[in-house]
């Protein structure tokens, strides 16, 4: 006889009807495919299983107590409210309570997804370090040791959470910074992602109603939100969970730019419903047009939320750890033009100034032409007076210079562009006898090149001309 009123217990209303097969790796909607491995979206991968009645032998109330309380300790985990189910004590009559053990095994089943409770999160936190200019791609992978316990992970409340974050300011490369204003502002516009273990339908997790993929805060309305692309909603190829533009919140020129979430598995490995014991997210963001150099500094956090365990978290009520922390990694990719080409380079320290060309010297008035490599000084020219042939100048007397035209521009001398100022002028005598003067080299004067300075006494530089040789440097 099926379990009913007044009838009485048999092994199969055990067996079949509440608790369910004891290897509990059928999709049914009994107790142990909720407790134990199940199948798919049902499996906590608790243990002991509610154990089986041998058939034919009498159903005793220690069997039928422990169907009352796992049902009761499920519950608890879900934070799902039963109608009164009292298990019986040893020895005691097992009463059928007007269905009321049935009819909370299936609300335990409706609400097998929710959870009172989580453990603690570790975040994996991918950053980029160059400048771009078109898309930048963060690509995680998040890898459990097994497909059953990526199951268990799920199906017991775990979630994964993405957070996204854009450094404002100038790139520094003559941008003005609105296009990394726009990113900060598009990031923190698109709140958190969630993805959950469903594939349809809510689950209740902490107090916060949850689809596959849900946004939890942020701003503005997303493109693509895929809320029935969870866990058990991915495929083996990515597809776009969630698009947000930036035009929902920032206008101007890039507001047609956008971030972009995809997700896929692995597949599935076992023969108890899994969807793969790897999932793998992408995410982009998207510069349009691509024409701005983007700061470096994009960061998008990857959070691993796992379920709760009794013993563990204060108040959690599943005694075995079935599931796993997955292990995180991520690479990121930039294109648009090369980083090297936007980053501003260091500038170079600059070279030290070489020193003007110069010359200066002594031209003894009276002796023969002479080469004479200046010591660098102040372009200052002294003729000193000789005895012979006119002895020392009388303080005031002129003497006249002039650098030789005959020699100007012949090869290895000097040109007028080698000159600032005057090529040719009047020198008078100090108290001393001796006449000076200043000739200034051009900034670009060449070095190495002759400039034969010439003196005479008469202004037409008739009769004997005096010349010195001297050398720019």
């Amino acid at each position: 006889m099926s379990y009913q009123q007044n009838g009485k217990i048999e092994a199969a209303d055990i067996n079949v009807t509440l608790a369910g097969s004891a290897s509990a790796s059928a999709a049914s909607t009994t107790l142990n495919a909720i407790w134990g491995v199940g199948s798919g979206d049902r499996g906590y991968g608790q243990t002991p299983y509610v154990p089986n009645v041998i058939q034919n032998s009498k159903v005793d109330s220690v069997a039928f107590a422990t169907v009352v309380n796992t049902t009761e300790t499920v519950a608890k985990h879900q934070n799902t409210t039963l109608a009164n189910s009292i298990a019986p004590g040893p020895n005691q009559i097992i009463e059928y309570a007007n269905g009321v053990l049935l009819t909370n095994i299936n609300t335990v089943n409706t609400n097998r997804l929710n959870a009172k409770l989580q453990g603690s999160s570790a975040t994996t936190t991918a950053t980029n370090n160059v400048i771009w200019n078109d898309t930048l791609t963060f690509t995680f992978k998040v890898a459990f040791p097994s497909a059953n316990q990526a199951r268990y992970f799920f199906n017991c409340g775990g979630q994964l959470a993405l957070t996204f974050s854009h450094p404002t300011g100038s790139t520094g490369t003559g941008s003005t910074g609105a296009v990394n204003t726009l990113f900060n502002q598009l990031c923190t516009a698109c709140g958190t992602i969630v993805i959950s273990a469903m594939s349809n339908g809510t689950a209740t997790i902490l107090t916060t109603s949850y689809r596959g993929v849900s946004k939890i805060g942020g701003s503005g309305t997303p493109m693509v939100l895929a809320q029935d692309k969870g866990y058990y909603g991915l495929t083996t190829s990515y597809q776009s969970i969630f698009m947000q533009k930036a035009s929902s919140v920032v206008p101007g020129y890039y507001s047609d730019s956008f971030l972009d979430v995809s997700a896929r598995t692995n597949g599935a490995i076992t023969s108890n419903g899994d969807n793969g014991d790897t999932v793998y997210i992408q995410v982009q963001l998207d510069q349009v047009p691509n024409s701005a150099a983007v700061k470096a500094g994009t960061t998008v956090n990857l959070v691993a939320i796992p379920p709760a365990q009794a013993n563990v978290v204060p108040g959690a009520f599943l005694p075995v750890k079935s599931w796993a922390m997955p292990v995180v990694s991520y690479t990121s990719a930039a294109t648009g033009v090369p980083a090297a080409s936007l980053a501003p380079a260091p500038a170079p320290a600059p070279a030290p100034a070489p020193p003007s060309p110069t010359f200066n010297g002594t031209a003894i008035y009276g002796t023969a032409a002479q080469n004479t490599t200046p010591p660098g000084g102040s372009n200052v020219i002294t003729v000193i007076g000789q005895p012979l042939p006119v002895g020392k100048f009388p303080q005031g007397y002129p003497v006249y210079w002039r650098v030789d035209p005959f020699y100007v521009g012949l090869a290895g001398y000097a040109t007028y562009s080698d000159f600032v100022g005057p090529t040719s002028g009047i020198a008078y005598a100090d108290s001393n006898g001796n006449a000076k003067f200043t000739i200034q080299l051009s900034s670009n004067a060449v070095r190495s090149r002759n400039v034969p300075i010439q003196t005479n006494l008469s202004s037409g530089f008739g009769g004997l001309n005096y010349d010195v040789l001297f050398t720019i440097y």
